[in-house]
């Protein structure tokens, strides 16, 4: 059920009073409702709907030259702790951008863009990211029909291993996380900051629901990374992988501590 927070919500990093959100436990709704946390969110998202800020354009490719990006993926280490962190790190200056793939919106609703990769990832959470990001976070695939059915900002991709320094076209390395930061390597950052990048286990948020459920070829995204990540020292590409416990192995992306990676204290 749709749900507009009337307070900050207790517990959550997103979720502020005006904001609309998806709450899925029948209990914990009902508590939000009674105690007057929340209301139902139907006729607030018309009024959305009709809102000038919506007019914002969500596909335009963005020029980010001299800026240094998060990528918080879905992986199983991904805390809101962390996104918190990101958070107060990403509302110090503006060349500081966040990109949030997949599900993982939930928790960096703020993020400058939102990348997945399928159509059958955007008609399961469309509505949801609508209703739940920013009006100014751009929206991209590299899938052309999600593009068009949904008005997404599109960037051409192709099976091919590494880098793609060819402007305009990624290389998909058979991963959101992957297509991102190649996507955004385009958009002309050079300092990368990982979370949600673990290779192992399932979600931070459990199993896509049907018919999103499929394999995680970790050990394949892993060589795929192994390939992108040489391509990227050669450029003089800047990335570290901030999350805990990670499979990827630090000769592809160096390790490092979330707070003193942005700069923070250890």
């Amino acid at each position: 059920m749709l749900l507009v927070a009337l307070k900050n919500i207790p517990g959550s990093i997103q979720i502020a009073p005006g904001q609309s959100f998806y709450e899925y436990n029948p209990e914990y709704r009902a508590q939000l409702l009674a105690q007057g946390f929340a209301r139902p969110a139907e006729t607030v998202l018309v009024a959305q709907e009709q809102a000038p800020s919506l007019t914002f354009s969500r596909t335009t490719f963005p020029n980010w030259t001299g800026c240094r990006a998060v990528i918080i993926a879905g992986g199983p280490s991904l805390t809101e702790d962390q996104c918190v962190q990101v958070a107060a790190w990403w509302g110090q200056t503006p060349h500081n951008r966040v990109i949030a793939i997949n599900t993982s919106f939930r928790r960096a609703p703020f993020a400058d863009m939102l990348y997945a990769c399928d159509t059958k990832w955007w008609d399961t959470y469309y509505e949801e990211v609508i209703a739940t990001v920013a009006p100014t976070t751009l929206l991209f695939t590299q899938d052309k029909p999600a593009a068009q059915k949904y008005g997404l900002g599109h960037i051409a991709s192709v099976g091919a291993r590494g880098l793609s320094r060819k402007p305009g076209l990624i290389h998909q390395g058979m991963s959101s996380g992957f297509q991102s930061i190649n996507l955004a390597f385009h958009a002309g950052v050079r300092d990368f900051v990982l979370l949600g990048y673990d290779c192992k286990g399932t979600h931070w948020h459990g199993d896509h629901p049907t018919p999103l459920k499929a394999s995680l070829p970790h050990a394949r995204w892993i060589e795929h990374f192994a390939a992108l990540a040489k391509d990227l020292r050669d450029e003089g590409v800047r990335i570290v992988n901030c999350s805990p416990g990670t499979a990827i192995p630090d000769a592809v992306f160096p390790r490092a501590d979330l707070s003193p990676a942005l700069g923070g204290t250890a």
